[in-house]
């Protein structure tokens, strides 16, 4: 992943906070990222958004990062990497 971050022109700020989201979920779900499910995707997003109530900008990096990965890195097509949304903070 760091280097299509790298090929992509991302800065080292985004790379280092893509690539520390990129290592949360896989402890939370217990598998691999190349072996996480759409479903397991949806799961984890959900954890995030409703029981760990993360805020509005955290949230969009950790999506940010998850849609570089299984878009660039470990190519996915999930209507769930599109579908959500975050609502920007007041």
């Amino acid at each position: 992943m760091r280097d299509d971050l790298v090929l992509a022109g991302r800065g080292d700020e985004t790379q280092i906070s893509y690539l520390r989201e990129m290592k949360k979920m896989p402890v939370y779900l217990k598998a691999s990222p190349d072996k996480i499910t759409e479903n397991d995707l949806r799961k984890y997003m959900l954890y995030l958004k409703n029981e760990l109530e993360l805020d509005p900008n955290s949230l969009k990096v950790t999506h940010a990062a998850v849609k570089f990965f299984y878009r660039n890195t470990c190519v996915r097509e999930w209507a769930t990497l599109d579908k959500l949304k975050v609502q920007n903070q007041l």
